[in-house]
């Protein structure tokens, strides 16, 4: 039973660890919510995009930039657009967002078959 409670307590609070990232300079465009990630010749921003959201159906390997820090530093985005400076992470989207509503029931489930067999 002790052993259970530890090894319970352990799983749950990975869920609470938060993890640190690389913040990245890039240029968000937010009539598209896109990030910008290359700056080229005389600032001007293009190249390779990031989005901002996650796509319904994105699989794990699947990027978005996650904005840290707001700027209102303006910045080129090829000819005619414009932005502004943001810091962001780069993160993978998330296979299920309610993971947490499915260990819970399990782990009830399995400590209760635990109990009966006892």
């Amino acid at each position: 039973m002790r052993k259970l409670f530890f090894i319970l307590m352990f799983f749950l609070s990975s869920f609470f660890v938060k993890k640190s990232y690389t913040q990245t300079i890039g240029c968000f465009q937010q009539s598209t919510s896109t990030v910008f990630r290359d700056e080229g010749l005389l600032g001007i921003w293009g190249g390779r995009t990031l989005s901002t959201l996650c796509a319904p159906g994105a699989g794990p390997s699947t990027k978005y930039a996650s904005i840290v820090v707001n700027s209102t530093t303006y910045c080129n985005i090829g000819i005619l657009g414009s932005g502004v400076l943001v810091r962001y992470n780069e993160l993978n989207c998330n296979l299920d967002l309610y993971i947490i509503l499915l260990i819970i029931p399990i782990t009830l489930f399995g400590y209760w078959r635990i109990k009966i067999r006892s």
